[in-house]
């Protein structure tokens, strides 16, 4: 995406949005980071709605790919492998 910014021309300006444009839970996201690193343990939920909860939240990336063309490329699941790994590389 960087590249895409840099070498736009005419430059462009403005708040751009870069996501998957698709909305995960946080128990999706544990479930799948528990998946990849081969946890098998359940994941116990506290039934505890906050007044700060926000029920679905997605990044709105149409600005991105109108003005660069730009799509994701990486999915949620591979990200968060990558990450994981990155992870357990550093602190071994």
């Amino acid at each position: 995406m960087l590249e895409l910014v840099i070498c736009k021309s005419p430059a462009v300006s403005g708040t751009f949005n870069v996501g998957s444009g698709v909305s995960y839970s946080n128990i999706e996201v544990a479930e799948i980071i528990r998946e990849i690193i081969g946890d098998d343990r359940p994941i116990l939920v506290r039934d505890i709605e906050r007044k700060s909860d926000v029920p679905e939240q997605v990044a709105n990336i149409d600005l991105a790919v109108e003005t660069f063309g730009w799509k994701p490329k990486t999915s949620l699941k591979d990200g968060l492998r990558i990450l994981v790994r990155e992870m357990q590389q550093a602190c071994y």
